[in-house]
Order: C-alpha cells, then sequence, then structure tokens
C-alpha cells in the first residue's frame, strides 16, 4: 500500500480522509434533506403531523451530521499544520485556504441557524405545514416565516459545503509537483 510507506506523510492522509469524509458527510446529509426529506413529508396526510416527522428524521440525523462536521474541522486543522511550509513557500497557497475558511464560517453559520430555526420549529409543536420547508395557509407566522428561511438555507448550505469540497480538490492540485515549483518560484519573484 503506498499511502503507508516511509516517506508519504501518513497523517496527511489521514487528515485529507478526515476532511473528505466529513465534508461528504456533512454535504450528503444537507443534499438529501433538501431533495427528499423536507419534501417527502407533504406525503403525510395530517399536515400537523408532518413537522413532528421532520424534526424526527433531523434529530437521528443531528449526531451524525455534527461528527461529519467535526472530522472536516479536525481533518482541515491537521491538512493546514501539516503543510504549514507550503502556505509561507507557495504562492497561492495562503489566499485558498484564507478564502476556504472564510466559506467553512459561512457553511458553519448557516447549519446553525437552520439548526435554530428547527428547534423553533420542533418547539411549536404540531403545528400544520405543506412539507418540511413550506408553511401552509393554517401555519403560525411566526413558523411560516422560519420555514421560508429554512427554505433557502436547505439550498445555501449543502452549496457551500460544496464549495469546500472543490476548494479541497484546488488544494490537492496545488500539491502537484509542477504547481509547488511554481509557485515557490513566483513567490521568491516579486514582479509575477
Amino acid at each position: 500500500m503506498p499511502w503507508v510507506q516511509p516517506g508519504i506523510a501518513r497523517s496527511n492522509v489521514i487528515a485529507r480522509s478526515l476532511q473528505d469524509l466529513g465534508a461528504a458527510t456533512w454535504f450528503g446529509g444537507l443534499l438529501m434533506g433538501a431533495t427528499a426529506t423536507n419534501p417527502a413529508v407533504g406525503d403525510i396526510d395530517d399536515e400537523r403531523q408532518r413537522g413532528r416527522v421532520m424534526n424526527g428524521v433531523w434529530r437521528r440525523w443531528w449526531p451524525v451530521s455534527a461528527a461529519g462536521i467535526a472530522a472536516h474541522l479536525v481533518g482541515g486543522a491537521l491538512v493546514t499544520i501539516g503543510n504549514r511550509e507550503r502556505l509561507i513557500a507557495q504562492r497561492g497557497v495562503v489566499s485558498l485556504s484564507v478564502g476556504r475558511s472564510a466559506v467553512t464560517g459561512a457553511a458553519l453559520a448557516a447549519t446553525a441557524y437552520a439548526g435554530l430555526l428547527g428547534k423553533r420549529i420542533s418547539d411549536a409543536g404540531d403545528v400544520p405545514v405543506a412539507d418540511g420547508t413550506t408553511p401552509s395557509a393554517q401555519t403560525p407566522s411566526n413558523i411560516a416565516q422560519a420555514l421560508r428561511h429554512e427554505h433557502v438555507l436547505q439550498w445555501v448550505t449543502p452549496a457551500l459545503v460544496g464549495m469546500l469540497i472543490v476548494a479541497g480538490a484546488a488544494q490537492g492540485e496545488q500539491q502537484r509537483p509542477s504547481h509547488v515549483l511554481r509557485g515557490v518560484l513566483r513567490r521568491l519573484d516579486p514582479t509575477s
């Protein structure tokens, strides 16, 4: 197995795996919610039971999602530590890392806000809803507003986490020998 041979940074393999698997878990759960769970709740005949079912699904998923988010954050920190020399020496690494950190912060904030809204909806009890993120005509106005915000977040949040996955691929490309050499030479030449 080449990834466990001496000379290959095992900590980077573990760190990248944590980062990527964490992001995949985070992204997959969000996308499943937006495309399947939230709309499927509308199939339940009793409008007053839809919110309870939706909240039950997300309550069961939350520990898995939290573990994925934690794995992503720990893996990202370990990757950063493992590549600290490249942060200094290779042009472009810092800007991509800073951008990725900003997107991570936005994704975390969106996830936390969605969780807060979900709790608000759950605490309202058995209120009628059209589906997991859509109010019905009988939904109380404060819960209807929370559902409308959830409807937007169900697409914004996976888009942000998807951007993290793409940024991870870009960071991997930065480690190709030709990119490292070009980035180091650009860092040494202030005119480029």
